[in-house]
């Protein structure tokens, strides 16, 4: 005799079943039993590949992840005009420092000698420096030609703040003067032309702050003249530039500074019959303009951690797609090839195939 406890099972029903059921059939990780899975030398091939491919890029990622990136982008420059910082250091071994005299003017015809502070260091003739570096500038009323001697030669170091707008800076012959008429002229004796050397060595010729990386051209230029008196000219392409640094996201240092291309020209100063032409001014000349746009350089230090990791699941998964396509192509091509050879052979008389199919009860 039956009968009924009175209390209630926890049997699951029906409707729990079918839930589960639908579940499974959503895992998108099913798993194959150890004797249904084939293992295949072209398998184990591209296991290696792919094992050795991943940990490169890993590498790779791992570099960019803890190193840096320098982007360049060109925009317009629309920044307000300002003043531009030249920095030069050249070595002159064959002029005098009373004879190494920086002019600067600009296209509107300008004279901002003035505005120019520079340092002088007296040379013998072996090229070493004789005494300390001694300042010229608009505040002193400083004689050189009382300190050095014939046969010196000079450094000159320095910065001068320009107008932002197309000039030159030159060293030439002569004292300088501005002509009431808006010209700049030098005034100098003809037969001074044949002893004014002009061979310069330029150790450092910059505009504007310097940034990491920042190329500089003219940096180590040596011209030397056994000619003569020569003319020598640089034309100098300034391109303002903005230097940013980067990092996880966020903007920090940010230099506005200049970069420059710059195209040389030498001319010798023609003798002629013991006549000089004097329509060329032997000297130094750098000859500059402004571009009208700006290169802004981004250097990003790293990347974020999230992009990292991201970066990180795109080659695993990439990897592991794409050798898994070639594995499966391999492995059917494979199979169609056996198998079309293994029907070919049963077809052959000769074949010892043949023979057992002839042979096979009908």
């Amino acid at each position: 005799m039956s009968y009924a406890s009175g209390q209630e099972t926890d049997l699951p029903t029906p409707h729990y079943k079918r839930l589960v059921r639908h579940l499974k059939e959503v895992d998108a990780f099913p798993k194959l039993e150890e004797e249904y899975r084939i293992t295949t030398d072209s398998g184990v091939a591209l296991s290696v590949v792919s094992g050795i491919v991943m940990l490169l890029l890993f590498f790779s990622q791992l570099r960019a992840f803890f190193g840096s990136t320098t982007t360049e982008h060109i925009v317009v420059d629309t920044r307000p005009a300002s003043k531009i910082t030249i920095n030069f250091n050249i070595t002159f071994p064959s002029l005098r420092c009373s004879e190494c005299v920086i002019d600067l003017m600009d296209v509107s015809g300008s004279q901002l000698t003035a505005e120019s502070d520079t340092f002088r260091t007296r040379l013998d003739s072996q090229g070493r420096a004789i005494g300390s570096p001694f300042l010229v500038s608009r505040h002193n009323d400083l004689d050189l030609s009382s300190l050095d001697k014939p046969g010196e030669g000079c450094i000159v170091t320095g910065s001068a703040k320009v107008n932002k707008v197309a000039g030159n800076m030159h060293i030439a012959l002569g004292a300088s003067h501005h002509h009431r008429q808006g010209k700049h002229v030098h005034q100098f004796a003809p037969s001074q032309v044949l002893y004014y050397n002009a061979s310069h060595v330029i150790n450092h010729l910059s505009f504007g702050p310097a940034f990491p990386g920042r190329p500089n051209p003219l940096d180590g230029v040596i011209k030397r003249t056994e000619k003569g008196p020569a003319h020598f000219q640089y034309f100098i392409k300034i391109v303002p530039t903005q230097y940013e640094e980067e990092s996880a996201g966020e903007i920090g240092e940010s230099i506005e500074t200049f970069q420059f291309s710059v195209t040389e020209h030498t001319r010798h100063i023609a003798i002629h019959n013991g006549r000089i032409d004097t329509r060329q001014l032997p000297g130094v000349f750098f000859i500059y303009e402004i571009s009208p746009f700006m290169v802004r350089v981004v250097k990003t230090h790293g990347m974020p951690f999230s992009s990292f990791l991201t970066s990180l699941c795109a080659i695993i998964g990439g990897v592991f797609t794409v050798s898994g396509l070639v594995s499966s192509v391999l492995y059917h091509g494979n199979r169609a090839i056996r198998r079309r050879k293994e029907r070919k052979e049963g077809q052959n008389p000769l074949s010892p195939l043949a023979h057992l199919h002839k042979a096979a009860p009908t």
